[in-house]
């Protein structure tokens, strides 16, 4: 995650940065981190609907659902 976020510091608010951050943050079991990045790439860009961003989406949501359940 730390590596990434200084990859992305310059240009925080790219969607390329921002879907990365949420990737690392995932991979991180930072749930709220991902989330925040996945919500600003979904309020900052028309395409939202990208597919790597819904498998994001999903990943997430399940991931947190299975933590919910056990």
């Amino acid at each position: 995650m730390k590596a990434t976020e200084r990859l992305t510091e310059k240009n925080l608010e790219h969607t390329e940065s921002r879907i990365a951050l949420a990737r690392a943050a995932l991979e991180a079991c930072l749930w709220g981190e991902a989330r925040s990045n996945l919500t600003a790439v979904t309020s900052i860009e028309s395409n939202h609907d990208e597919s790597r961003v819904c498998i994001l989406w999903a990943k997430l949501e399940e991931i947190e659902n299975e933590n919910i359940h056990q």
